[in-house]
């Protein structure tokens, strides 16, 4: 699998009112990477590009909640609820690395 555009990520809205939608772009350093085109008609486009962008943080996140979970498991043990907490972590880090859903 291709890396991702590291984050941070920002949604940029037209300036022109007659405009919908709006581009997720990264920026690094100076640099500023167009991702993708979103459309922004409704409330519901709109907070699915704010989960769009917010995806690299959400990556991050999960990778290091699961990197703790397993030292504690390998460590100490973890319970039952930490597990399936674990295992769900694991399933959607597999379905970004195109190996799940």
């Amino acid at each position: 699998m291709s890396k991702h555009t590291p984050g941070p990520w920002s949604l940029k809205y037209p300036r022109n009112d007659n405009e919908n939608g709006g581009s997720v772009r990264s920026v690094d350093g100076y640099q500023a990477k167009w991702i993708g085109t979103l459309r922004a008609d409704t409330s519901e486009d709109d907070a699915n590009a704010r989960l769009i962008v917010a995806g690299p943080n959400l990556l991050a996140a999960c990778q290091e909640a699961a990197e703790k979970l397993r030292a504690d498991r390998d460590a100490f043990g973890i319970s039952r609820p930490e597990q399936l907490l674990l295992n769900k972590l694991e399933a959607a880090l597999a379905a970004v690395e195109g190996g799940g859903s």
